[in-house]
């Protein structure tokens, strides 16, 4: 993936993750809590995955294929 995708992957996931908790948070505000409690622990802990994920991909080049492998060759003698 390209260094701008990957930035615009990034701020997607970051969007939809400060979406996520701000509804975690209405959500336990109007109950009374005052704490975004294990929910909001999750949501965390998966955006900093996503975004670890995102920006580790390094796809496999298309020269470097085995393309040995998709022949359909029988082992006949």
């Amino acid at each position: 993936m390209r260094t701008a995708t990957k930035t615009v992957v990034i701020v997607g996931i970051i969007i939809v993750g400060l979406i996520l908790m701000g509804l975690n948070m209405g959500l336990r505000e109007s109950s009374g809590h005052k704490t975004p409690g294990p929910l909001g622990i999750v949501l965390v802990v998966g955006i900093i995955a996503a975004i670890r994920a995102v920006s580790k991909y390094k796809p496999e080049e298309e020269t470097k294929k085995d393309v040995t492998a998709d022949s359909q060759t029988l082992d006949k003698r």
